[in-house]
């Protein structure tokens, strides 16, 4: 992995099993256990849903082609493109 400057210092608690672990495998990869935790957290967060939105909000759509009907399928459509 490439540090740059955006990389940011974090601090985590872990319970004793979970950091015996985290040394553990660390140890017999020969990686750091920073690089673990950042794949680890990498890979978590890549399979969580993303909230959709609950509301449109007020006013109109400068598309004019969004309805009261089909405003979840357009925003589902949007949202899945990014």
């Amino acid at each position: 992995m490439m540090y740059d400057s955006h990389m940011k210092r974090t601090t985590i608690f872990l319970s004793e099993e979970l950091e015996r672990q985290l040394v553990e495998t660390a140890r017999r990869t020969h990686q750091p256990r920073a690089e673990l935790v950042r794949r680890a957290l990498e890979i978590y967060l890549a399979n969580e849903v993303r909230p959709r939105p609950t509301s449109l909000g007020l006013g109109r759509s400068p598309d004019a082609s969004v309805t009261s009907e089909n405003a979840k399928r357009w925003v589902r459509r949007r949202w899945t493109k990014r």
